[in-house]
């Protein structure tokens, strides 16, 4: 993982190019910190052979991403490794599962925002039955106090 603010996509692809061509490698995934990550960078996005992730390690909402970019270079690996036509028709569906996991991962966002937005209201809801309680239980108080004092008014003799 990188938690180095100087890294924008490009920085991070080359050096994935960099890191594939060390190992040797077809598929590598890179992790960005998403505290140091660049602003409008997707959670998650394939650039070819290339996955890049934004993840949260003190926030296990996250871990979803990082899970479906591992998912996703396994899936990239094994279709690289394919080498006869019935491994290639498993490909396919290797492919439509990487389309698929890519797609679901950007409803996650949305869900946390949705999420967000619940709770805020349920919060403002909440507030607002507390000061609402405190006005009458004030109200109640100077009711009481002035009936009270009605009811010795009216007790007196004329």
């Amino acid at each position: 993982m990188k938690e180095d603010a100087s890294y924008d996509l490009r920085r991070s692809l080359d050096e994935i190019d960099t890191a594939k061509a060390n190992r040797k490698a077809d598929v590598d995934l890179f992790v960005h910190s998403s505290k140091t990550a660049p602003i409008g960078l997707r959670r998650l996005a394939r650039y070819g052979a290339d996955v890049v992730v934004v993840w949260d390690s003190e926030d296990e909402g996250t871990d979803a991403y990082l899970s479906a970019g591992l998912m996703i270079c396994k899936a990239l690996a094994v279709r690289n490794a394919a080498a006869n036509d019935e491994i290639a028709t498993d490909i396919d569906l290797l492919e439509k599962a990487i389309r698929e996991i890519e797609r679901q991962s950007s409803f996650l966002e949305e869900i946390k925002t949705s999420s967000s937005t619940i709770k805020n209201g349920a919060d403002k809801i909440l507030n607002r039955v507390e000061t609402m309680r405190s006005v009458f239980v004030k109200q109640i108080e100077a009711l009481d106090t002035q009936a009270s004092l009605l009811r010795k008014l009216c007790s007196k003799p004329v």
